[in-house]
């Protein structure tokens, strides 16, 4: 998905080479698959993971499991000064009106915002220079808060497609989203 990000699908026939079944999958199953193929992802793609704390979601499928993996090197965590906060809504006027509250009160504690749609949700992406709890508890009054961690990021990059890419508090304001 990105450089600290993987998206990893078992079907069928990984489960027989690795011989488990849905009812197997827990944190040893996938620790173990994660070791056997590491030094195909370190190859592949040029991503070590040697001594990374690794982050797992595994999500079941008809026909396999989706396992996102993220983790965040050493030399990342250093130059982390902002968070990021990722708000999903059912419908345009709580995102509205969040923005409207975002615009007033923390303007200046906001880098970025990008908003972003698919056939069910919205999803408001902010990068926060400050106010990070200020603005999650704002947001959690409109919304659903989720995580913005490299896993979260990805799946919104993916099953999300991006409609204001830059400035989205402004252009929602102004009521251009709809």
């Amino acid at each position: 998905l990105n450089d600290y990000a993987l998206k990893i699908y078992l079907d069928k026939y990984d489960f027989e080479k690795f011989g488990i079944s849905h009812n197997d999958i827990n944190i040893r199953t996938i620790r173990n698959i994660l070791l056997e193929i590491s030094d195909d992802i370190s190859q592949q793609l040029d991503i070590n993971l040697d001594n990374e704390k690794l982050y797992a979601e595994v999500f079941s499928q008809k026909n396999g499991c989706l396992i996102f993996v993220s983790y965040v090197p050493e030399k990342k965590k250093a130059k982390l000064s902002v968070k990021i906060l990722i708000c999903q809504f059912d419908e345009f006027d709580s995102l509205k009106n969040l923005c409207n509250v975002l615009n007033l009160l923390y303007s200046d504690s906001i880098n970025e915002s990008v908003l972003y749609c698919n056939e069910n949700y919205i999803r408001l992406v902010l990068t926060l220079r400050a106010d990070f709890e200020s603005i999650y508890n704002f947001a959690s009054d409109y919304g659903k808060v989720i995580s913005g961690n490299e896993i979260n990021l990805g799946a919104t990059d993916e099953y999300f497609t991006k409609i204001i890419p830059e400035n989205a508090l402004s252009v929602t304001l102004a009521g251009k989203a709809q």
